[in-house]
């Protein structure tokens, strides 16, 4: 048949799951070898999701190292085992590691939440909205409250969308640095 490619590879006991009385790829490898050809979104959804978890995400690429796509899923697990949770977030974070700002922490607990990065001695907090983390009533809820939390207890938060860190990545650093230079004048101190 045009345009079909049949590839043979032995598979693990371990990536093997019975469905329905037929025996298929289990969950993390079946998202890790769809996520080589569609995209790390479909990673990052599956985990958001909790379809699978990293650790096993984790083994499956280990298992399955050398196969075809190995390079790819290889790039994606060392990409989600940064602490970063979703795509968006880890782009975030590449746009202020390349920046000159200083003095921030990625995943940080700010008032029993944790926060896609923070600025402690300025008390500023950067939130990185993607679609799929932010997609039902409990997580949406749930920022809400993290963030009145962290407002009254003196942060400013900032929250940036994916268009804002691939479109705007300079006008979210500028943001950012508004809001550093206004709590250190708020402060009264040189940060």
């Amino acid at each position: 048949m045009d345009g079909v490619r049949i590839w043979h590879r032995t598979v693990s006991p371990l990536d093997l799951t019975v469905v329905d009385g037929l025996r298929v790829t289990a969950p993390a490898l079946t998202i890790l070898d769809a996520a080589v050809d569609s995209g790390s979104r479909l990673l990052d959804s599956a985990l958001l999701r909790k379809l699978t978890s990293v650790d096993d995400v984790v083994a499956a690429q280990t298992r399955n190292s050398g196969r075809r796509g190995s390079t790819r899923s290889r790039e994606m697990v060392a990409a989600i085992s940064d602490g970063s949770r979703s795509e968006a977030e880890r782009k975030a974070l590449g746009v202020l590691r390349a920046s000159d700002l200083g003095g921030w922490t990625a995943n940080a607990e700010v008032c029993g939440y944790v926060v896609d990065v923070a600025f402690t001695e300025c008390k500023v907090a950067v939130e990185i909205d993607g679609f799929a983390f932010h997609s039902d009533a409990k997580s949406f809820q749930h920022d809400r409250t993290r963030q009145n939390v962290l407002i009254a207890n003196g942060w400013t938060v900032l929250r940036f969308t994916w268009q804002d860190i691939t479109c705007r990545p300079a006008s979210m650093l500028a943001q950012i640095r508004r809001s550093i230079a206004r709590s250190r004048a708020e402060r009264g101190s040189e940060l």
